[in-house]
């Protein structure tokens, strides 16, 4: 009578009742995927490399199409000022006759100046002052750069008018032959040239400002030429426009000969 008794005590033995605590604790230690797949005689360790490497795999695919779409709005309008200025240059270099370098104008960089890349083509090739203000309420987007048709002798000359510094090429700079000059020294801060002095040796200076305004102390003490419009009155505009383009020639014809007609050197 006493052996199913003794039978009846061995099976909560079997089933852990009185196993160790530590031992109790291996029967919910937990389960990881590389646990499953590397227990003792089920070597899977082969699926988890094949698994991993398909992950691996799938991010770097995910990043290519991202850095394909082009990457952030930014860096987007970056690269596409950076074509667009390159283009340009290019386009204007291959309308010169002969194969002739294209001049450049340097306007400020600061949304705060009188005259921009934005606005130089509406003073200095129509005549008429407009504000930067005034252009972007019309529907106008900034360029990165402009390209303005100044007839010298019977002969159309293009000029390239470039801001940004650090979108210049480093052999455009030998083709500046004009900077229009805002006051702050600090526009000059990434110009090749170690201060103003020697710019203005290389490239006519030309400042704007309004008559009722006082000239910047930077400006006086500068080889540059100054230019006044009316602040309300647009009628006087043509008259500073080809004031304006008098000194970039007289510049070309003294210092700058090899931008000119081969008939006019």
């Amino acid at each position: 009578g006493a052996a199913p008794a003794s039978r009846k005590a061995a099976g909560p033995a079997g089933a852990g009742a009185a196993l160790p605590a530590e031992k109790k604790g291996e029967l919910f230690a937990l389960v990881t995927s590389r646990t499953v797949l590397s227990r003792p005689g089920h070597d899977f360790s082969i699926a988890l490399e094949v698994m991993q490497a398909q992950k691996k795999k799938d991010e770097e695919a995910s990043a290519k199409a991202k850095e394909a779409r082009g990457g952030s709005g930014a860096d987007k309008r970056a690269r596409a000022e950076d074509k667009a200025s390159a283009d340009s240059a290019k386009r204007a270099r291959a309308a010169a006759p002969g194969g002739r370098r294209t001049p450049i104008i340097m306007a400020p960089v600061s949304r705060s100046a009188m005259v921009q890349v934005m606005n130089a083509s509406s003073l200095l090739e129509h005549g008429e002052y407009k504000t930067c203000r005034e252009l972007e309420a019309a529907g106008e987007r900034r360029p990165p750069e402009t390209v303005i048709v100044r007839n010298i002798d019977g002969h159309d000359i293009k000029f390239l008018l470039l801001d940004a510094p650090h979108r210049v090429r480093s052999h455009q700079w030998r083709d500046v032959v004009g900077v229009i000059v805002d006051g702050p020294a600090w526009q000059f801060k990434q110009y090749p040239w170690k201060n103003p002095v020697d710019i203005f040796e290389t490239a006519a200076g030309i400042h704007f400002r309004f008559k009722d305004e006082q000239e910047p102390a930077t400006v006086k003490g500068w080889k540059v030429h100054r230019l006044a419009l009316e602040r309300a009155q647009r009628h006087g505009d043509r008259v500073v426009a080809a004031e304006f383009w008098r000194q970039i020639e007289n510049h070309l014809r003294l210092k700058r000969r090899e931008f000119l007609p081969k008939t006019n050197r």
